[in-house]
């Protein structure tokens, strides 16, 4: 009889990515919150709305998301967060 052993560790892949351009000042730019649809992430989005308002008073603000946490965001969804937005923020809740 043959043992064949596993490793549980599995193995780790790293793909490096560019980071995203970052805006210097959001005055007069668009900021979308897109959430998961979890508990308790419209009271994160609410402060962070504030503080960006108080900050950019002229920085336009949407909240868009999934309807459902269980399930992965449609991809018109995530497509027109994108378009909608000079920045997108997004929220896990719980």
């Amino acid at each position: 009889m043959k043992l064949e052993i596993l490793s549980p560790l599995g193995e780790v892949r790293v793909e490096k990515q560019a980071m995203s351009r970052r805006e210097k000042d959001l005055a007069g730019k668009t900021v979308v919150f897109f959430g998961n649809a979890k508990p308790n992430l419209d009271i994160l989005f609410d402060h962070l709305e504030k503080m960006f308002a108080e900050k950019f008073p002229s920085t336009k603000m949407i909240r868009k998301g999934k309807e459902n946490a269980a399930f992965p965001a449609p991809e018109e969804y995530l497509s027109d967060a994108a378009d909608a937005a000079d920045l997108v923020i997004c929220g896990i809740g719980d």
